[in-house]
């Protein structure tokens, strides 16, 4: 039926519509043959204001409290296979427990290493322009020394500002 009527009886049938407060679906549900797109689409050339949509998120309140960081998860244990090979646990240190742990940092003095001199237990930090090298210094858990992991890590607050 959309195709059949003129634009100002269209336009006549969205403002009923919208008297009656119904949705975009609606009247395009009433008016027949034609979308929901459709009548936002004339409706925002005709200027007429339709009923505000309500958003789909989730219900407001409280919301349940994160887990804290040191709080370690507990491994999943699986059932043993046949040829399974016997596993010690070690316990281990949470990259972000390990990045707050020293509070007193040291400045360390750089090795100057090339890139081809670069292992995944090296500091990849880089120092200087053209001519560049890396911090190189040992490293646990990433990929700069303690002291350049301080430096390279924004707490999301720090980064929400921006």
């Amino acid at each position: 039926m959309w195709h059949k009527i003129s634009r100002d009886e269209r336009i006549q049938c969205i403002k009923d519509g919208v008297s009656r407060g119904l949705s975009a679906s609606k009247i395009a549900a009433e008016i027949g043959g034609c979308s929901r797109n459709s009548v936002i689409g004339l409706a925002a050339r005709a200027k007429i204001q339709l009923a505000e949509s309500r958003p789909a998120g989730r219900p407001t309140g409280a919301r349940p409290p994160k887990r804290a960081i040191d709080e370690l998860k507990e491994a999943k244990v699986r059932p043993e296979a046949k040829n399974a090979v016997n596993v010690k646990v070690i316990e281990s240190v949470s990259r972000r427990q390990y990045l707050r742990a020293n509070l007193d940092v040291i400045i360390p003095v750089s090795r100057e290493l090339e890139l081809i001199q670069l292992t995944e237990r090296t500091c990849k930090w880089p120092h200087g322009s053209a001519d560049f090298s890396f911090c190189g210094n040992d490293v646990v858990f990433a990929p700069y020394c303690s002291y350049h992991s301080r430096i390279a890590y924004q707490p999301a607050e720090e980064r929400k500002r921006r």
